[in-house]
């Protein structure tokens, strides 16, 4: 054994990368000590990723460190990076799991681990196992947008939409302060249409606006503003919103959003007395949509 080491230790000290992990997994047959084999799986998981981009002898390599050292924060976050890259999202879903289980449950940086597990079980479609994680990853922390964002879709899932409002309304201020204008666009229109469902208007139009800042032709936001606008009285403000998404090309915006638009503007026709313009307005949402009940009903009734 101590000559297999010897050997081992020499290979390991090649410039050949093939031949230094040779060496060091003949070392890891002869050591015991758990310092000691941390160290050789660290320097192995290297070589393989880093060097000789070996991915499945790397995660192997993680997974021998993780049952030495379970809560290994570097090992533990390379591996799931290796899984992501990989797209394992099962095989993720599981380290993250594992990682967790690993963590103190008074330790802050828990929460990080837990908010990374709850998306994981988002992607997989385990709203159970996601709400119950990323509760207690709030519980930990809630000033975290990487917890945040995951439990307002969850909670808007289960129903609690003025929980998620209020989350929600959290992650567009965040997302402003830090600037992160790419993502900001699509949160403000969650935001909007959240706070429109819970009948905070005001709130709902301000993040309707923030969200067409970034993103002019997201057609779920004009429509939003559309709404509210008409909602709060500014029947002007309604109306060139909803004809925005009339004039919306297929690129853009789907049949349905434009019969959708025009019902909206052939109501709003309707209501300044305007019979002509509506009768129109709501032929052509028929036309885009013959199925469109609301657009026959209000064409009778005009």
């Amino acid at each position: 054994p101590e000559l297999s080491a010897l050997s081992g230790l020499v290979q390991a000290r090649s410039e050949d990368p093939e031949t230094a992990a040779a060496g060091l997994e003949r070392m890891m047959e002869q050591v015991t000590e758990p310092d000691r084999q941390i160290e050789i799986l660290w320097r192995l998981t290297g070589l393989y990723e880093d060097i000789l981009d070996q991915p499945i002898q790397a995660i192997n390599a993680l997974r021998r460190l993780l049952r030495v050292a379970p809560g290994h924060w570097e090992a533990n976050e390379k591996l799931c990076t290796l899984y992501a890259a990989r797209g394992s999202q099962e095989a993720l879903t599981e380290s993250l799991r594992h990682w967790a289980d690993a963590t103190d449950e008074s330790d802050s940086s828990r929460a990080a681990v837990l908010g990374q597990l709850g998306a994981a079980y988002l992607k997989l479609n385990r709203g159970a196992d996601a709400v119950k994680v990323l509760e207690e990853a709030y519980a930990l922390t809630k000033d975290d947008i990487t917890i945040n964002l995951p439990l307002a879709i969850v909670w808007t899932t289960l129903g609690r939409f003025e929980e998620a409002a209020d989350l929600q309304t959290w992650v567009v201020d965040r997302l402003r302060r830090t600037r992160e204008r790419a993502q900001l666009p699509a949160a403000a229109a969650r935001a909007g249409m959240l706070c429109e469902r819970v009948g905070r208007h005001k709130d709902a139009k301000k993040h309707y606006r923030t969200a067409l800042k970034g993103a002019p032709t997201d057609v779920d936001a004009t429509l939003g503003l559309g709404r509210v606008s008409a909602l709060l009285g500014d029947d002007a403000r309604a109306m060139v919103e909803f004809e925005k998404v009339a004039a919306m090309g297929p690129r853009h915006a789907k049949k349905s959003d434009k019969a959708q638009a025009l019902l909206a503007i052939g109501r709003l026709h309707n209501k300044l007395g305007r019979a002509n313009r509506a009768r129109s307005a709501f032929t052509r949402a028929l036309e885009l949509q013959p199925d469109l009940a609301e657009a026959s009903e209000e064409l009778r009734n005009v």
